[in-house]
């Protein structure tokens, strides 16, 4: 099959998300004094990260929203180490430093760089699908370089649908006028790249730099530990 069309997800799979958090929340740590009740900058990121990634799962499954998931993402790790209106004052004003430094951060995963320009040279369409709130995507795009390689960007509050709803993805190929027979989407995250493109009948490339113990339910199209062996499927 000739592919043509390629949607990628944005975090973790292309713009190094984990890395860019963590760098950001280590200044932080210092500047906020957060050392009053975390004992190390890596204990303060393992309480944002866990729980984060918590809420994040919530999201995509319909049961946390945005203003929920804003205002818990940082309230929950402070909660319980002092009274709850001081912490909800302390949680707002890192969580509003936190995503203004976000977007300026530039590390992508390893190969991204050199990938995108071997794909840009076949001349392939290439998009981004995220769940990703639009005020961050973009600016997280447009400073790491990665805009200029993307035709468009298909975000979950612009499509109204969230991954991994088939509905997003039907709605991203459609809008992109694609044939799913002839598109990719390539992510890192199996529930929500994955499963979302294979309900939607769209080929799949998981991207799993580490690999990971447990039992998948199906088998995705391709399954890569390195960006770069897109090379060897486009």
């Amino acid at each position: 099959m000739a592919y043509r069309c390629l949607f990628f997800d944005l975090d973790n799979t292309l713009w190094d998300c984990d890395a860019n958090a963590k760098a950001v929340l280590l200044g932080l740590y210092d500047q906020y004094g957060i050392g009053a009740w975390f004992p190390s900058p890596n204990a303060f990121y393992d309480a944002y990260k866990s729980n984060n990634d918590r809420l994040w799962r919530a999201f995509a499954q319909g049961r946390v929203f945005k203003p929920e998931l804003n205002r818990e993402r940082f309230l929950a790790p402070f909660r319980g180490k002092m009274p709850e209106p001081e912490a909800e004052q302390l949680a707002a004003r890192v969580c509003a430093d936190f995503m203004a430094r976000l977007v300026l951060e530039t590390r992508v995963m390893p190969g991204a760089l050199e990938l995108l320009d071997y794909l840009k040279s076949r001349r392939y369409r290439m998009f981004v699908v995220s769940n990703g709130f639009s005020e961050v995507q973009y600016g997280k795009l447009r400073h790491s370089g990665l805009a200029p390689y993307f035709e468009r960007v298909f975000l979950s509050e612009d499509l109204r649908e969230d991954k991994p709803d088939k509905r997003f993805f039907d709605l991203a190929v459609m809008s992109a006028n694609a044939r799913k027979a002839e598109s990719l989407v390539i992510g890192d995250n199996f529930d929500a790249d994955i499963v979302g493109a294979h309900a939607a009948r769209i080929p799949q490339v998981y991207y799993e730099p580490v690999p990971r113990e447990g039992v998948r339910p199906f088998e995705p199209t391709y399954h890569i530990h390195d960006l770069l062996e897109l090379k060897t499927i486009l």
